[in-house]
């Protein structure tokens, strides 16, 4: 089972789009890694996959559950 998975996530800075359709599952065990040059929306994608922004499209599942459906105090318990 995916600890963390998005399906078709758009993720947007204004009107521009940082993000295309995003599809991954991160598995129990695994480590991944955001690289880029300053400015190109790591933080912003990050904050999506958090649960602290909604992405503009897609969706985000933590351990198979829509993570903005989620209870801010179920989330927060995963996050920390």
């Amino acid at each position: 089972m995916s600890v963390l998975s998005c399906r078709k996530m758009d993720v947007r800075i204004g009107e521009i789009r940082i993000v295309n359709g995003l599809d991954f599952d991160m598995e129990p065990g695994q480590f991944w890694g955001l690289l880029g040059p300053n400015g190109v929306g790591k933080t912003t994608l990050l904050k999506c996959l958090a649960g602290l922004d909604e992405p503009a499209a897609g969706e985000v599942q933590l351990e198979s559950r829509v993570l903005n459906e989620l209870p801010r105090k179920l989330l927060a318990l995963h996050i920390g």
